[in-house]
């Protein structure tokens, strides 16, 4: 009777060290993918810095200005939430598939897409 009791819990400890090598190998590429989400952010902060600076120091903007100007846009889709929504949709070159703008890449295929956004991958 020891034996199959030490036989079900073999097949226990197999099965959760299983589901513990699945969970590092997702954390491992979770992390992967919040330092290339850093990484874009530190540039858009450091573009939307330099864009800031530009306009305030040559044209006299002002931070009033600004957030008014930030409020426009978050209301282009009708909801004030702190978010753009890209409306543009893009044709894959490689597949044909449509694909919103912002995309760094094709859903369907892969492919690496070009944008002339400054602000997608």
């Amino acid at each position: 009777m020891s034996f199959l009791w030490d036989l079900a819990q073999q097949g226990q400890i197999a099965r959760w060290q299983e589901r513990a090598d699945h969970a590092a190998i997702n954390a491992h590429g979770n992390a992967r993918d919040l330092k290339d989400l850093e990484a874009r952010l530190d540039t858009l902060m450091l573009a939307s810095q330099a864009m800031w600076e530009m306009l305030s120091g040559n044209l006299g903007y002002t931070k009033e200005d600004l957030l008014a100007k930030m409020e426009e846009i978050d209301l282009r889709d009708g909801v004030k939430d702190g978010r753009v929504t890209p409306q543009d949709i893009a044709v894959c070159p490689e597949c044909g598939h449509k694909i919103k703008n912002h995309r760094a890449s094709c859903y369907w295929c892969g492919a690496k897409l070009s944008s002339n956004n400054p602000f997608s991958g």
